[in-house]
């Protein structure tokens, strides 16, 4: 695919309607080369969230890690914690072995599908952390312990004891 039907569909994903932007985006993850993924995320810190799940659907499909913390900011960023939800769950194909601690801290979560989107990737993928990291994430839960529900606490502490 050439830069300038690349450009063009992107356009189509900032512009045109849902069907439109779906339309697009399955049309860039035909071509899914890089030149494809440098050019869908910069749409995941657009304000419009139909850009930003497009962008995301895209992305999750390519299965390119380099979207890895690009989608973690669009999600650190996202106003709405249904925004965060969609968002992270692109993460849920990609491998965030790399992204550890960002992902637990969002396994703590106050919103129920953040939360939950992020215990998903820390439970269903399987990677496993650097021992720095673990002890870190202990922290970061003995930290929340407080905050955050005894059921949450326990789940996430047994499996960092399992790690």
């Amino acid at each position: 695919m050439n830069d300038t039907r690349i450009w063009h569909l992107v356009e189509v994903i900032k512009t045109g309607d849902w069907k439109e932007k779906l339309s697009a985006s399955e049309e860039l993850v035909a071509a899914g080369s890089a030149e494809v993924v440098d050019n869908l995320i910069p749409l995941l810190k657009e304000h419009n969230r139909e850009v930003r799940n497009a962008a995301a659907l895209a992305l999750i499909e390519i299965g390119d890690t380099k979207a890895v913390s690009p989608l973690l900011e669009a999600i650190e960023l996202a106003d709405e914690p249904t925004d965060q939800a969609a968002l992270i769950y692109a993460l849920k194909s990609l491998d965030c072995s790399s992204q550890f601690l960002r992902v637990f801290t969002m396994a703590i979560a106050k919103n129920e599908e953040t939360k939950a989107a992020a215990q998903d990737i820390l439970f269903g993928l399987g990677f496993g952390p650097k021992t720095e990291d673990i002890a870190r994430a202990r922290d970061i839960l003995d930290d929340a312990r407080s905050q955050i529900l005894l059921g949450d606490y326990l789940i996430l502490r047994n499996y960092l004891n399992n790690m």
